[in-house]
């Protein structure tokens, strides 16, 4: 369970960074492998247009405790990079970025940044923050630490949860364990 915390991070920050991120066609799901995945691998398709068809209709804590699919890895790919389609001067040369602070005596259990408006958190020390977890349910303890958010307001593209302000680790990932807040455009 840990390992795949991990792997939602990692591919949150491979996601969310400027440039172009680099996925291998087939990793979109759970895969465990020692060495590098290649793009050279048969790939079940259909298997994966299937999920993706019914990935629209699946939410957050429904995606994480479908453990063994690959549906929370799938569904994150997706809306990040929607995210980037979306907002795509966030993530080029001339994007601003300011890191946020995490506050609290363990500050070191998350990672957090903005880029224009669009605010990633993600567990650094994730076999901390969701000791007692199990596959299917998150068990978050931040242990005192929240992260202050930019002036406005912010959905997490993931759960569709609000946030503003100063926020606790436990609130933002106590239905999945990475938190992609865009600012909300206002008319």
């Amino acid at each position: 369970m840990i390992g795949r915390v991990v792997s939602l991070a990692q591919l949150t920050l491979k996601l969310m960074s400027p440039g172009v991120p680099d996925l291998y066609q087939g990793t979109e799901l759970w895969t465990i492998d020692l060495v590098d995945p290649d793009n050279r691998r048969a790939v079940d398709f259909e298997r994966h247009r299937l999920l993706l068809e019914h990935i629209s209709d699946v939410d957050a804590t429904a995606a994480w405790r479908a453990n063994g699919e690959g549906t929370a890895k799938l569904l994150t790919t997706q809306r990040l990079l929607q995210l980037r389609r979306r907002r795509a001067a966030c993530f080029d040369a001339t994007a601003r970025y300011e890191p946020l602070a995490i506050h609290g005596d363990n500050s070191t259990v998350a990672l957090a940044f903005d880029r224009d408006g669009v605010g990633v958190i993600v567990p650094t020390r994730a076999s901390l923050v969701f000791a007692g977890s199990t596959g299917t349910q998150l068990l978050c303890n931040d242990h005192g630490a929240s992260v202050q958010l930019p002036p406005g307001r912010y959905v997490d593209v993931i759960t569709g949860a609000k946030h503003e302000g100063r926020v606790s680790l436990s609130t933002l990932w106590q239905s999945f364990p990475i938190s992609i807040l865009e600012r909300e455009q206002h008319a």
